[in-house]
């Protein structure tokens, strides 16, 4: 099934004698990962050629000079899980596209992309984020200048 999609109802029938007076029942439901959600242990340290293009980026009302379309950046708590990262990854329908560590092999941010996202459907989906234990912040990508590379800045120390 496509995510945030539902399946037929199906009809449960339940046959006792009549002397039951009542039934008691649980269902559990379990489910794999598309492998289009898979997340990475830690953020890659790569981004996408476009980034450089200015083709790639919209204003959408984020001045001076915009945004990437269709991604945030993404940082985790440290105590975020490999489990949390994924299903925060799953909620928005989003995919890795890369990401800025913070020196090679440590945490950093991770570039997700959603889908058609425009700057409301990704501020959206960064407000819904960063509603989460897990996530230490989302946010839309600024550009501080044409044809550059998005700058983010690292966390606070604690």
């Amino acid at each position: 099934m496509a995510p945030g999609a539902y399946s037929v109802y199906r009809t449960w029938n339940v046959h006792v004698p009549n002397t039951v007076t009542e039934v008691t029942m649980g269902v559990a439901i379990s489910t794999d990962f598309p492998a289009e959600q898979n997340v990475p242990p830690l953020p890659p340290d790569s981004r996408p050629a476009w980034f450089a293009h200015d083709s790639g980026w919209m204003n959408g009302g984020c001045a001076p000079n915009g945004f990437p379309k269709n991604v945030i950046a993404v940082l985790f708590e440290d105590s975020a899980s490999y489990s949390d990262k994924q299903l925060t990854v799953a909620l928005v329908n989003g995919t890795v596209l890369g990401g800025l560590p913070y020196r090679p092999g440590e945490d950093g941010y991770y570039y997700i992309r959603i889908d058609d996202g425009t700057g409301s459907q990704l501020r959206a989906a960064a407000s819904e984020l960063n509603a989460l234990p897990q996530v230490y912040g989302a946010a839309l990508i600024p550009r501080s200048r044409p044809s550059r590379a998005p700058s983010v800045h690292t966390r606070p120390a604690a």
